[in-house]
């Protein structure tokens, strides 16, 4: 017989769009989930209007580090990039440290090449951050900072974050033994924004 005409079909999925608000990072149980390699971001306003400068100590297990952002129309914004973040697992507390006016504060630092030391307002040694974290845990470090803050005839002020960053991951439902003609359907879950895009590869 003779030989019948075949043609190859292209067949072009087309893709379903998806409209979804992005949101992140997502706060469970007053703390702040966030997912590492991601930048993370904090905007809020001061207690008071008179204060110009804001201290910002972020405690983890073993880890310490802190920063200053400026406050500009009783605002200020604290970011930490995506390669910080990557670096990052775990419970993290944020304290924030306001002075009552300007960038003064009764909680000092010393920091030069032979001391990195936090002292208390009279100036005594409140934290050695040189023997840290040797001598205690970054939340011990954390209780310590905020009960000097709280303490009387102390004018700094403080507000706390809690921090978790976690692994990103995608898991997929196990999927039954289908027939052919059967319309497969993906289930999954995971711990990326909402908005993310995910490419999926058929072999």
């Amino acid at each position: 017989p003779a030989a019948a005409n075949s043609s190859e079909m292209i067949v072009t999925p087309t893709p379903v769009t998806t409209i979804c608000e992005v949101y992140f990072p997502e706060t469970v149980n007053d703390s702040v989930k966030h997912i590492a390699g991601y930048p993370f971001t904090h905007n809020s306003t001061v207690p008071n209007r008179n204060i110009s400068n804001v201290r910002i100590w972020i405690f983890g297990e073993k880890t310490l580090t802190f920063t200053s952002v400026p406050v500009v129309s009783d605002t200020f914004n604290f970011s930490l990039p995506a390669n910080q973040t990557q670096k990052m697992r775990g419970n993290y507390r944020i304290i924030f440290q306001y002075p009552k006016s300007g960038n003064t504060f009764d909680i000092t630092l010393s920091i030069d090449q032979k001391h990195q030391e936090v002292h208390n307002k009279q100036g005594g040694l409140l934290l050695d951050l040189g023997n840290f974290p040797k001598n205690m845990t970054g939340f011990e470090a954390a209780d310590i900072l905020e009960r000097e803050i709280q303490k009387n005839g102390v004018e700094d002020f403080s507000t706390n974050l809690s921090l978790i960053v976690e692994h990103p991951f995608i898991g997929l439902d196990q999927i039954s033994n289908p027939t052919l003609g059967d319309i497969i359907t993906l289930h999954g879950r995971t711990n990326l924004p909402a908005g993310e895009d995910l490419e999926t590869y058929i072999f």
